[in-house]
């Protein structure tokens, strides 16, 4: 299937279409059941039918359209039994007066589905079709019914005539028009019906008016001459086309002869961002019904923006023109060489503009209004992170939500390269939402950051991902994530973040940033930060040094705002590893984030990767052993004397075991008697002195 791109901030890119079926009508909402037209006196199906309605300018005069694809939707109410459903098409019938006898009968019969018996309500979509292959084509309707429009129609039959709590058609609650159209093989001409009532209390009683998706494409009549302009097919990667590209035109003989050669000659026009105007011939000759690349070559969409493509066939001898010309386009996507490159969601979107889908339907959306994001399934709230805006990915869509993956990615990255004395440090920093909704086994719901070096075609994931679970967050909120894109110094690449839905709450992205820095030539090798009772420590270590002058630690409260802590000497120049270190006493309460600017004596400097870690004021906690039998050794390292409260809650987030202990400032070990409680996963609360830290264990 092919995937539906977006450019985000509602500009859509019809980029790519490489199939010629289009959609012809669709009214697929799924909110309500309609009904079951039953069955006639001698228990023979009685067809209810829906109106498809087709501009006039889909389809020219002599020709037919041809539908490849038709979908329509059933609803299951409990208990119902056994039923095959039936479902045709058939066209306007041309005899009929007004809105009395108006589809033509017999219908046609298209697809059979035999589906069982099952106490268990549910929506099935009923597929007849595919998206390019004509299983049947309908003549133009020249009558014209409604202005302006083709008229058909698709029926449905149900074997089973249980309408109270049976099986029924569905729809939204509202319909197009309030009139039905049904069939049935005991008579002999389609009844019209008007405010149609069928006797069940459950069911909306107005219209024929269905869940019903059509598909199609002009089936032409045959000519003797007929050259067509099938499709142009335009890069379809969104991204940074630099070099020459190449935009096939494909060119079809419809006509009874063949083309010869040279006597087709195309001309493809680009506009938008990029210009180009060319025009070519058929090499050799295009037999009849055969399509033949035409492929323009150096065709450059190096500048950023939307390419609109157009190609326009001309043969001499072409009896046709209604289908000389095809349309597509492209997207060129910009290149970012400045750092730090920052996306905050609040405006236009310099870094993360586009989101396509791999899996399903559903795409990243933007949350831009001053209020919290609520998920109407679930009491989860969500503000951003600063301002108003952030992306989102909603993993909750039931019933066909789980599996489904959406891919947000970014424009072109050029990051710094690694100079001949030193290296660069290149950084994503991103804050992701977590909460604790459906935790339970197997709904953990993630984001992967992924890569692409070769413009979009293929992505790679780096690392293991980052759950969206979490226990720490009892009420959903923010913390920054970090992935070193090192890897990729001196490379132009895409980044993503690809959403994948298990059946929980939202996935959601704000102030998201990176860093290329390749200026100072000092060889970090390793930058650590380390909790201590009354400190957090730094330590960070080098392999060479060039011209070094000094380190300055830096710290942010907020991953994005760094102030600058102290000064550290630097070596100078050497060439052997040398360590460092820095305390930073009386840290910030919550999340504190750390880097090294390193600066050289011409004043030249670059930035470290950040490091983050958590100071509640209680220091740390953990148990031993894990898993558990009866009585475990609870360590607390406090930073004062004072009253610790523990609680042990099951996943649920129940209280089962609740204490107070009296500690001394350093290190203390509390047992802690779990025989009574039941096996399985339980998180043990420490609070002292207004913090809170947290650790899971098992009993066994």
């Amino acid at each position: 299937m092919k995937k539906l791109y977006i450019l985000l901030l509602f500009i859509s890119v019809s980029a790519v279409v490489k199939v010629n079926a289009q959609a012809l009508y669709i009214n697929n909402a799924q909110t309500a059941s309609r009904f079951n037209p039953g069955l006639g006196s001698a228990n023979t199906p009685i067809v209810t039918f829906d109106d498809i309605q087709i501009d006039n300018t889909v389809i020219g005069d002599a020709d037919s359209i041809g539908f490849t694809n038709i979908k329509v939707g059933i609803r299951r109410i409990a208990a119902a039994p056994a039923v095959t459903v039936s479902v045709y098409l058939t066209s306007f019938n041309p005899a009929s007066v007004g809105l009395d006898s108006v589809p033509a009968v017999p219908p046609t019969l298209i697809g059979t589905f035999n589906l069982a018996a099952s106490a268990a309500a549910q929506t099935q979509i009923l597929s007849i079709g595919d998206s390019v292959n004509v299983f049947r084509a309908l003549a133009r309707d020249t009558s014209n019914l409604f202005g302006g429009l083709q008229t058909a129609f698709v029926g449905v039959s149900f074997s089973n005539a249980n309408t109270a709590n049976g099986w029924r058609m569905t729809t939204g609650p509202d319909a197009n028009f309030d009139a039905a159209w049904f069939y049935n093989a005991d008579s002999t001409q389609p009844q019209s019906v008007f405010n149609f009532d069928d006797g069940d209390p459950f069911t909306t009683d107005v219209a024929a008016t269905f869940y019903l998706e059509a598909y199609g494409r002009p089936v032409y009549a045959p000519l003797a001459f007929d050259a067509k302009a099938v499709a142009v097919l335009a890069p379809e990667n969104i991204s940074c086309l630099t070099g020459p590209q190449t935009i096939v035109v494909q060119v079809q003989n419809l006509g009874l002869s063949p083309i010869p050669a040279g006597q087709a000659a195309v001309t493809l026009t680009v506009s938008g961002a990029n210009t180009y105007s060319s025009t070519l011939a058929n090499s050799i000759a295009i037999p009849v019904n055969a399509i033949q690349d035409i492929a323009f070559t150096n065709v450059n969409l190096s500048n950023a923006g939307v390419n609109l493509d157009t190609a326009t066939v001309a043969y001499a001898s072409d009896l046709r023109n209604t289908n000389d010309i095809a349309t597509s386009g492209s997207l060129t996507a910009s290149t970012i060489s400045t750092y730090p490159a920052l996306e905050d969601v609040e405006g236009t979107l310099p870094l993360l503009s586009f989101a396509e889908t791999i899996v399903g339907d559903q795409l990243w959306t933007i949350h831009s209004e001053d209020t919290a994001y609520i998920n109407p399934d679930t009491p989860d709230s969500l503000f951003a992170n600063s301002g108003n805006s952030f992306f989102y990915f909603d993993s909750y869509s039931p019933p066909n939500s789980e599996g489904v993956q959406s891919r947000l990615f970014s424009n072109c990255i050029t990051l710094g390269a690694n100079p001949v004395v030193g290296t660069c440090t290149s950084s994503l920093l991103f804050f992701m939402s977590h909460d604790t909704t459906f935790i339970q086994q197997g709904w953990d719901d993630s984001l992967y950051v992924s890569v692409s070096t070769d413009k979009g075609i293929t992505w790679n994931r780096i690392g293991t991902g980052f759950g969206r679970l979490d226990p720490f967050f009892q009420v959903p909120g923010w913390r920054q994530e970090i992935v070193d894109l090192s890897a990729y110094n001196g490379q132009t690449i895409q980044i993503a973040f690809e959403g994948v839905s298990v059946w929980g709450s939202i996935i959601a992205l704000d102030d998201i940033s990176i860093e290329s820095n390749c200026v100072v030539p000092v060889s970090l090798v390793s930058f650590n930060v380390a909790k201590e009772p009354k400190a957090n420590k730094l330590t960070w270590k080098t392999s060479q040094e060039v011209n070094s002058l000094k380190y300055v630690v830096q710290q942010s409260k907020d991953g994005r705002n760094f102030v600058d802590l102290g000064d550290v000497e630097a070596a100078g120049t050497s060439s052997t590893e040398r360590a460092y270190s820095f305390a930073h006493n009386q840290p910030s309460k919550g999340y504190n984030y750390y880097r090294i600017k390193m600066i050289d004596k011409d004043n030249k400097s670059k930035l470290s990767p950040v490091r983050s870690v958590l100071n509640l004021g209680l220091n740390e906690i953990s148990v031993a052993p894990n898993p558990v039998a009866g009585t475990m050794k609870l360590s607390i390292n406090a930073d004062k004397a004072d009253a610790a409260v523990v609680v042990i809650t099951d996943m649920s987030g129940k209280t089962v075991l609740s204490n107070t202990f009296s500690v001394v400032a350093g290190d203390n070990v509390v047992p802690v008697n779990t025989a009574k409680l039941n096996a399985g996963s339980y998180i043990i609360k420490v609070q002292l002195n207004g913090d809170v830290q947290m650790s899971k264990f098992i009993k066994l």
